[in-house]
């Protein structure tokens, strides 16, 4: 599976489509809006901005573990943020 830009597909869509065939485009126009999102990106960095703070507040590692998991909290949020598009 791969994750598309549904909005983007939306838009593109409606591109040059005149008289009948944009009463189909409607039908799948619908059918795009009615999918679930597969992939929040919003949520999800979210989610690991709120594992980072835990990280931080946490008193069982010493600041070098403490700064390593930090760390890796911030390339995966950044992963996640750039879609890891090239």
């Amino acid at each position: 599976m791969r994750l598309i830009d549904a909005d983007s597909l939306l838009v593109n869509m409606d591109k040059g489509i005149q008289g009948t065939a944009r009463e189909y485009l409607k039908f799948y126009q619908m059918a795009v809006n009615d999918e679930p999102t597969a992939y929040d990106v919003d949520k999800v960095v979210e989610r690991l901005e709120e594992l980072r703070e835990e990280i931080l507040s946490d008193t069982e590692y010493d600041n070098d573990t403490v700064n390593h998991y930090l760390d890796y909290a911030d390339l995966m949020i950044e992963a996640v943020k750039s879609g890891c598009i090239e």
